[in-house]
């Protein structure tokens, strides 16, 4: 018992400074959201190379971390992205030039610049864009605070009623416990989530509310497919134990790193 008190206190206390982080940083200037993200980014392309090598693919780690610390950095100091496509560049001339499986490494690379550099800089890039909207401080605070909430109501609501009543699996070799019922109670949590609080935040219409759930249902369950599948591909339950009962820090940005994205260019499509 003494021991459940513990890491039950454990996954508390982590959890409680995870969300303070978050919220402090999702309110606070850009700035802190750039070191933030390249803090993040670091620690969870460091857990991805630990996962890559257990099945065999080596690459270059601190390369890896560099080119990819460097996405939050170069938009923040040039509001681009152009200069990813030099990030590219200088990659595909590296492995030109000291790479023997040319072939091999680069989709490798390149797989890690996405998905730890480019998709998780989107937190960095919807908020640099709502903070350049004549809105008042606590409208762009919930703004950029909504696809977090939507992801964990989400993925809550699908848990419980997956754990109580699933009994059709989704993808049973990469992840066991994902269920239809799981699936489908999280887009009814998630449309509901998103009526309330994105009624009242924006006037959206209800189609365009109820088509950005959607998205960012699919979306989540994607981005926690894929780590799923990384993961399971490696033999491991979680890509780190650096967050104690919470897993890794990819662990904690899996569905985020698809669903952050999304939202970034639905609201971008809905009011321009």
């Amino acid at each position: 018992m003494s021991a459940k008190v513990t890491k039950l206190g454990e996954r508390t206390l982590i959890g409680l400074f995870l969300v303070s982080s978050v919220l402090l940083v999702l309110y606070g200037p850009v700035w802190l959201m750039v070191i933030f993200s390249i803090f993040w980014i670091l620690m969870a392309t460091g857990e991805f190379y630990n996962l890559l090598k257990k099945y065999g693919i080596s690459l270059p780690k601190l390369i890896m971390l560099v080119i990819n610390g460097l996405f939050p950095i170069l938009y923040y100091l040039t509001k681009s992205f152009y200069p990813y496509l030099f990030l590219t560049f200088v990659i595909f001339i590296y492995a030109l030039a000291f790479q023997k499986k040319f072939f091999s490494f680069v989709p490798h690379f390149l797989f890690s610049m996405f998905y730890l550099g480019f998709l998780p800089s989107h937190l960095l890039y919807l908020k640099d864009w709502i903070w350049s909207q004549d809105w008042s401080l606590s409208k762009r605070f919930l703004i950029a605070l909504y696809p977090l909430g939507f992801t964990w109501i989400n993925d809550t609501g699908g848990y419980i009623v997956g754990s109580l009543i699933g009994k059709h699996y989704l993808a049973p070799q990469i992840s066991p416990r994902k269920t239809y019922e799981g699936f489908i109670a999280g887009v009814i949590f998630g449309v509901g989530f998103s009526i309330i609080y994105l009624g009242r935040v924006f006037n959206f219409t209800t189609s365009k509310i109820i088509v950005t759930a959607l998205f960012l249902s699919c979306g989540a369950l994607v981005g926690d497919l894929l780590e799923s599948g990384f993961k399971r591909e490696a033999g491991v339950k979680d890509s780190s134990s650096l967050l104690g009962a919470h897993g890794g820090f990819l662990d904690r940005i899996d569905s985020l790193i698809i669903t952050v994205p999304l939202f970034y260019y639905l609201l971008k499509l809905f009011l321009t």
